[in-house]
């Protein structure tokens, strides 16, 4: 349901993975013309924060290491479309 399936192709014979429905996640073209970097921040720090029935899963997680994978990109988010 959070559209693993996209990247993550499972065995042909996994029947499980046969029902799960494939999301595509929104257009990330010109995303740096549309929010603020501070928002991808809080954003990517915790999703079901701002919107608890977000499918989008929390990435990054609470240490240095993750608040650095985290900055690099919410860098790159905001470089587009400048």
């Amino acid at each position: 349901e959070l559209s693993c399936v996209r990247c993550h192709k499972p065995d042909a014979a996994d029947k499980s993975a046969k029902g799960l429905a494939e999301r595509t996640g929104p257009n990330l073209t010109d995303i740096g013309k549309r929010v603020h970097p501070g928002w991808l921040d809080a954003w990517l720090a915790d999703p079901h924060r701002h919107r608890p029935n977000t499918v989008m899963p929390k990435m990054f997680a609470d240490t240095p290491a993750g608040k650095a994978e985290r900055y690099a990109v919410v860098a790159y988010l905001a470089s587009l479309g400048k």
